[in-house]
């Protein structure tokens, strides 16, 4: 228990009672954790729950495998959540600018949200953004990673998800265990999301067959996510221009209200803002030079992983487009 809450201290960097509820949030999931094959041996455990957690297992093989992910515990034990989200998560942007609201903490840097354990905290958060002047937003979430700091869980919110979805969402977490660049979120999350994508279609078509339903579903899953991710590009440019037009703030604001009214109609989204946009937005912005690097390594994901741990830690995206085009100094 004190290690927990030594690890709360450093990563936080926020307020006493905020490192507190975040040790104790922790904590909970911690204390709850049951290795998995003693969930598989248990009779009274649900064969559903115990199909999905033989998924886990064969994930994390491919993962540390194929991928060449550093072996670690995680998602080696089980823990079942009360409720359909393991914690809540708060961002904020100007607005009049996709600038998003950032907070800072020890280790990881600058990064443009905030989670709680709590809802009610979360909803909190989210007013006082409001109130100062931000576009907010917040939402649940079923799965993050702790970057190592502890031996992270698999979540019954988890497994609630599709086998391609779950297996997507686990190597993209294990990812971030294997790559991550101080204050640069944008970059570790469009990292995770390229590797989780491509891995598990591949994953899927060897457990499951090349003609399986499972991938199928998934491949589905994904040209959704490709067109919605296309509409949301578009509106982001559309906002850019707007926001870097010479028109005042009151304008500006005025302007853009019949536009996230009509994408908000478009993406089936209840609520619309600059939050909205820039939080959905950055796990799938410009994947295409990930696929460019891989194909670069012969599709080799040793190599690839070893390439993007080369790349310039404070600048990432810039160092990758220059070995990329060949104009590296």
């Amino acid at each position: 228990m004190r290690a927990v809450l030594l690890a709360a201290l450093l990563l936080s960097g926020c307020s006493p009672v905020y490192v507190y509820k975040a040790w104790r949030g922790q904590a909970r999931l911690m204390s709850a954790r049951r290795p998995i094959e003693k969930v598989l041996a248990d009779p009274a455990a649900d064969a559903a729950t115990k199909r999905k957690l033989e998924l886990v297992l064969d994930v994390r093989r491919y993962a540390f495998e194929t991928i060449g992910i550093p072996k670690t515990g995680n998602y080696s034990e089980y823990s079942k959540v009360d409720g359909p989200a393991v914690s809540w998560v708060v961002s904020g942007s100007k607005r009049t600018a996709l600038e998003p609201k950032t907070w800072w903490f020890p280790f990881v840097g600058s990064v443009p949200y905030k989670g709680f354990f709590d809802k009610a905290d979360a909803e909190a958060e989210n007013a006082a953004l409001e109130k100062d002047g931000w576009d907010a937003f917040y939402g649940g979430v079923s799965a993050y990673s702790t970057l190592r700091w502890f031996q992270d869980p698999v979540l019954s919110t988890m497994l609630e998800q599709p086998d391609g979805a779950l297996a997507e969402v686990l190597i993209h977490e294990l990812t971030h265990t294997a790559l991550f660049f101080k204050s640069q979120v944008d970059f570790n999350e469009a990292l995770a999301t390229y590797v989780g994508e491509t891995a598990c279609r591949r994953f899927l078509a060897a457990r499951y067959g090349a003609d399986s339903k499972e991938l199928a579903q998934y491949l589905k899953s994904l040209e959704e996510q490709e067109a919605r991710s296309k509409l949301l590009d578009e509106l982001y440019a559309e906002l850019d221009a707007l926001y870097k037009s010479p028109a005042s703030d009151a304008e500006k604001l005025e302007k853009r209200t019949p536009i996230f009214e009509r994408c908000a109609k478009r993406l089936g989204y209840k609520k619309l803002n600059n939050a909205v946009l820039l939080s959905q937005r950055r796990y799938r912005y410009d994947l295409s030079d990930f696929r460019r690097a891989h194909e670069k390594a012969g599709n080799d994901w040793r190599k690839f992983l070893d390439a993007m741990k080369a790349l310039d830690r404070r600048s990432p995206r810039e160092d990758l487009k220059r070995r990329l085009d060949g104009t590296r100094n």
